[in-house]
């Protein structure tokens, strides 16, 4: 099998292949967790043992957590169609479960991403570093057109 092909093994899951989780990591270990009771709020100490096995002296919420977050950022990195919802249930205690996410709203793309986006305009009044500056026929860089340097006012004497 090729290395580079760990996700699509026989051994991950759908929804661990989905996430781009590697094989025997905690993280695939929750997610397949969360999947197989999707759409259900899971007490994190269920998870905790889920994760960490039954036995484990590094089990903490803390620790689940982390690896929670961690799957949060696979599903804004893959912009996966999840959301990990963390609620208090009856007793108080903390549960996270797996849903889909909302309908993503398609927004209008502007053409606002340029050199010139988001530039003041060219406004008499305002002070130079806000107005736009052209360079047409001028090779003076921004700098020497605007601050003199120490040595611009003397002749060199040799």
């Amino acid at each position: 099998m090729n290395s580079s092909r760990w996700y699509l093994s026989r051994r991950a899951t759908k929804i661990a292949a989905e996430f781009g989780c590697r094989p025997d990591t905690l993280r695939e270990r929750l997610v397949n967790a969360l999947g197989r009771r999707y759409r259900k709020q899971v007490a994190s100490e269920q998870l905790i043992k889920a994760v960490y096995g039954a036995r484990s002296k590094h089990a903490s919420h803390g620790s689940l957590m982390m690896i929670v977050k961690g799957a949060q950022s696979m599903i804004a990195k893959r912009k996966l169609p999840y959301v990990i919802k963390k609620e208090r249930n009856d007793a108080g205690a903390i549960t996270l479960g797996l849903y889909p996410a909302a309908k993503r709203l398609l927004r209008k793309r502007t053409t606002d991403h340029g050199p010139r986006a988001n530039k003041a305009p060219d406004v008499p009044g305002l002070p130079v570093t806000q107005q736009r500056r052209s360079l047409r026929g001028k090779s003076l860089s921004r700098r020497s057109d605007t601050i003199p340097t120490h040595n611009s006012g003397k002749a060199r004497i040799t």
